[in-house]
């Protein structure tokens, strides 16, 4: 737990430590993923290494494009924190059910939010039914766009090349307050209405760029301003439900 508090920090190496161990009390293994017994044979090996060359490949004249996008998402006036979960996200790393059932963590990949479809990262932080109500809350260029990607670092990407930094700067403050909102509602059955999601989304940009501009900010200061992606107490969520 140490090294995942290190690693993650105090509020998301809490979320970790409530995912449960795997139901089958299976030991780790090592295994081959070139082979449906897990065995290693050079033979697989040989295919596997064909078909990595062709997709890097197909995927160089991609590079290029990729990294200007990165390079654009990185220079975005956001905590550190922040841009680390929106490449977590990208990158499908973060525990979703979906991720979760992959490794036999849990049974069922459904979204536990909507209950209709397999959580997946695009699933609940833009398609999902309750993440659009947010995103309804929120600039108009963003719960008025069209699109449908597979990924959520397809949509990442489209929108990197559509709006403004200062958009951008809200839509990943947005994403992360969506998926701490569902962990809420997972962990601790508390559920933030969408429009006070938003307005708290809003001040705490505000209040983060105001902390910047002033180089003698108290460490308090500095806390209330990233107070987006460190979600209110369920006390505070509540109040908000019943207004």
């Amino acid at each position: 737990m140490d090294l995942v508090r290190e690693i993650f920090g105090e509020d998301e190496a809490e979320t970790i430590q409530k995912i449960p161990i795997s139901s089958t009390g299976a030991e780790d293994r090592l295994i081959w993923q070139g082979t449906k017994d897990g065995v290693f044979t050079m033979k697989s090996a040989y295919y596997l290494q064909n078909e990595l060359n062709a997709l890097m490949f197909h995927q160089s004249c991609l590079i290029i494009k990729k990294k200007t996008i990165w390079t654009r998402c990185w220079s975005f006036k956001i905590p550190n924190a922040l841009k680390t979960f929106m490449w977590r996200a990208c990158l499908e790393s973060l525990p979703t059910r979906l991720n979760l059932a992959k490794k036999r963590i849990c049974e069922s990949p459904k979204c536990l939010v909507c209950l209709s479809e397999d959580e997946t990262m695009i699933h609940i932080l833009w398609n999902c039914p309750f993440a659009i109500d947010v995103w309804r809350q929120g600039p108009s260029g963003l719960h008025k766009s069209s699109i449908r990607p597979r990924k959520f670092s397809d949509l990442v990407e489209a929108l990197i090349s559509t709006c403004d930094q200062e958009t951008m700067e809200l839509f990943a403050i947005i994403t992360r307050s969506i998926w701490g909102r569902r962990n809420q509602f997972i962990f601790e059955n508390s559920f933030a209405h969408p429009f006070a999601l938003a307005q708290i989304v809003k001040n705490s940009l505000q209040e983060f760029k105001a902390a910047r501009q002033k180089p003698q900010a108290s460490s308090r200061g500095m806390v209330e301003g990233i107070g987006i992606w460190n979600p209110p107490p369920p006390s505070v969520i509540k109040i908000y439900w019943d207004a």
